[in-house]
Order: C-alpha cells, then sequence, then structure tokens
C-alpha cells in the first residue's frame, strides 16, 4: 500500500503553475488600483480624526512609558511650528527656546484654537506641555481645535489616561 502512494504521487510536482500566479497577481493589481484612491480621499477628509487618532496613540505609548519607567513625560503642542509630539519631563520656559523639537506636523486643513486648563485658563500661543507622571496620569487639560466641518475638542483625562472628542467646542467645565 505504501509503495503505491508513492507512486501515485510521484509523477507530480508541487507549487503553483504560471497561469495561477498571473491570476492572483492581476487581481491584487486591479484591487490596488481601485482601493488606494479611496484611501487618499479618506486621508484627506478625515485629517481631523487622523490627528484625534495618532495624538490619543501618543498619550497612550507615553502613559506605558512612564509607568514602565517611573519617569516624568509630556505631551507637548507647539501653536507656532503646528506640531505635537511627546517627550521627557516638562521644560522651563528657557530649556523650551533652546530645544529644537521635532514633532508631528499639523494638517493645514486643521486650527489650533487653544489649550484649555483647569479653572477655565487659555493657552494660545507657546508650547503647551501636558505632563504625565509616573503614575501614567495626564494633566487635565482640553485641546480645542477646528476644521471644515467646525470646532472640535480632545479633553485629556487624568484617570482614564485617554483622550475622549467632542464636536463642538467644549469647555472643561461644561464636560
Amino acid at each position: 500500500m505504501a509503495d503505491r502512494v508513492n507512486q501515485s504521487t510521484k509523477g507530480r510536482q508541487e507549487g503553483f503553475s504560471l497561469m495561477e500566479l498571473m491570476a492572483v497577481i492581476s487581481l491584487m493589481g486591479i484591487l490596488f488600483f481601485v482601493i488606494v484612491p479611496r484611501f487618499e480621499d479618506a486621508a484627506s477628509a478625515g485629517d481631523m480624526d487622523e490627528l484625534v487618532r495618532l495624538m490619543s496613540a501618543n498619550v497612550a505609548k507615553e502613559r506605558e512609558t512612564a509607568l514602565a519607567n517611573q519617569s516624568l513625560r509630556s505631551l507637548y503642542i507647539d501653536f507656532e511650528e503646528r506640531t505635537y509630539g511627546t517627550d521627557g519631563p516638562p521644560l522651563t520656559e528657557e530649556e523650551l527656546m533652546e530645544k529644537e523639537r521635532q514633532g508631528t506636523k499639523i494638517s493645514e486643513a486643521v486650527t489650533l484654537l487653544d489649550v484649555e486648563w483647569p479653572g477655565g485658563i487659555l493657552q494660545t500661543d507657546g508650547v503647551a506641555q501636558l505632563p504625565i507622571n509616573q503614575m501614567g496620569y495626564i494633566a487635565h487639560a482640553a485641546l480645542h481645535l477646528e476644521d471644515q466641518d467646525g470646532p472640535a475638542t480632545m479633553v485629556f483625562e487624568p484617570f482614564l489616561g485617554k483622550a475622549r472628542f467632542y464636536k463642538g467646542y467644549v469647555s472643561l467645565d461644561e464636560e
């Protein structure tokens, strides 16, 4: 019986034929030309959504870093350079002026309105630094943005460790 099995597979070669490979490559090419333009349209239409997703991901990553290393971290928003990013401990004004930051550029379609701190204090220029402590808690603050759909707010919650997103201009007091 074992000889019979070996004889039946002896003359066959394993693998895909050239026709099968060509068919799969052709289908992948067609899908590529149909799907990629849709992603490009979605990316340009979703600048605000992309900013919120990326900033939330940065906050989550920095929280984990702060917890793992038991170190201070910060999320910064630079109004003049129109960038945001994460860094080590919050810096003094002098250190901020000296340090050159390389953050993520914010799309021209999104306007940075202000960062609201507890007590109704608004920051509209310079660099806003939201500290993240060793326990992973971020400072309570609201980032107000605007795009073609109108204003929106990201509220950074200290104990949740993430940001909530609201359509419209939402004050920390209203939240």
